[in-house]
């Protein structure tokens, strides 16, 4: 059964016998039962404290927005809380915040407008050949190929 482990003012539910640790002793001194509800408290020192000595390495990132693409769609996170967290050599990033998702567009609006430019035609006909050949290069010897 998930007890519900309170980080600073975040919650989050979690099997106790899946967190990891090295010594018995680290986890008690962590974790103190509260009293009045089911719920415990971790100290966020005493934590860090432990990562370190497991050869945990915590930074706190300064981001704007965090941007996932995707073959389909990219997955925008804004005001994001993020730390890059190093151990044994490899950084794993964690990342919370306001998450939305947009569809993904192959061109920017700047390649249709270099196609325009380049092969003289109008911007429906320059979308068209570049959504046909996925190439901007191709589009346009296309595009002046048929004048």
């Amino acid at each position: 059964m998930p007890n519900r482990i309170i980080l600073g003012s975040e919650s989050i539910k979690v099997n106790l016998t899946d967190i990891i640790y090295n010594e018995k002793y680290a986890l008690e001194n962590i974790i103190n039962p509260c009293t009045k509800c089911d719920n415990m408290r971790i100290n966020p020192k005493q934590l860090e404290k432990m990562a370190r000595k497991m050869g945990m390495q915590t930074e706190q990132i300064d981001a704007e927005e965090v941007i996932i693409k995707t073959p389909e769609n990219e997955i925008v996170i804004s005001n994001p809380q993020v730390a890059r967290v190093n151990m044994m050599g490899q950084d794993t990033f964690q990342i919370s915040g306001d998450v939305s998702e947009r569809s993904r567009e192959k061109f920017s609006e700047e390649d249709i407008k270099m196609i325009m430019e380049q092969a003289g035609v109008s911007e429906a006909e320059a979308r068209a050949a570049l959504e046909e050949t996925n190439d901007m290069a191709e589009a346009i010897l296309r595009l002046k190929s048929k004048k």
